[in-house]
């Protein structure tokens, strides 16, 4: 069994076998590009912070927009065009991603581009990825079910009459699947992730500690503390937050 902790990894790394020149997994927490001969050369949020008098104006992407997530005046929105892992607001998500892969366009428009599809895309949200990718001027564009992707990029024996097993956990949706003989013989999609756990960490605290923790360091927490193996989990991690109650910074 394969366990990929970042489905935005897990995708973009078919590209360490024979194929097209970039891959990318555009998912509900991270934006990732996996380029030949480069390996990975974008790992940003799937986030996009706008500004002016009607915050329609691209003020920063990835990193430093989720800078402004939580701490945002009122001039400045911060936006995640990507929900359970599908396009959520397609202008949105069109800028974000032609933002980010502007720099990765130096060989021009023969490129060929690959991008990893969620496993119950529906045709239109299949289309609106693909479309999305089009839009960028690559010379050929193909959509890949994202497990199938995972399988490859781990070097899985994909084409042989054996199993093999691909969890595939990411911030908007989960996704397992069995591959074999170069196909996906069974497959499952649940549309939540980890964004559903840090919400539910975030509420715990507030209702059993009276500690109000940000997203931020809930999803630190869950990655830190978070593991399939029994053995793990006498681990603990210190988290800091305000206390509703008096109003003052705790841990």
């Amino acid at each position: 069994m394969l366990l990929i902790s970042d489905a935005a990894k897990a995708a973009s790394a078919a590209l360490t076998t024979p194929g097209p020149d970039l891959g990318v997994d555009f998912g509900t927490g991270h934006v990732v590009v996996w380029e030949r001969g480069q390996g990975l050369v974008i790992q940003e949020p799937s986030v996009i912070a706008l500004t002016g008098p009607a915050r329609n104006r691209v003020l920063a992407v990835g990193d430093q927009a989720r800078r402004y997530a939580g701490r945002t005046p009122r001039h400045i929105r911060v936006v995640s065009p990507m929900q359970g892992g599908m396009v959520a607001d397609l202008g949105m998500a069109e800028i974000l991603l032609k933002t980010l892969l502007r720099a990765c366009q130096g060989l021009g428009r023969r490129r060929r581009l690959t991008i990893a599809i969620p496993l119950d895309a529906t045709d239109v949200e299949r289309n609106a990825l693909l479309g999305l990718a089009g839009e960028l001027g690559y010379g050929s564009v193909q959509g890949v079910a994202s497990p199938l992707a995972a399988a490859l990029g781990a070097g899985l024996p994909v084409q042989e009459p054996r199993a093999s097993m691909v969890l595939d956990l990411g911030s908007g949706c989960c996704e397992a699947a069995i591959v074999a003989m170069g196909d996906l013989a069974a497959s499952r999609t649940m549309r939540h992730g980890g964004d559903a756990l840090d919400a539910t960490l975030q509420q715990q605290f507030r209702l059993q500690h009276h500690l109000h923790a940000g997203l931020d360091a809930c999803e630190s927490l869950r990655q830190g503390l978070g593991s399939l193996d029994p053995g793990q989990d006498n681990h603990s991690q210190r988290i800091k937050g305000l206390d509703t109650r008096k109003g003052l910074p705790c841990a």
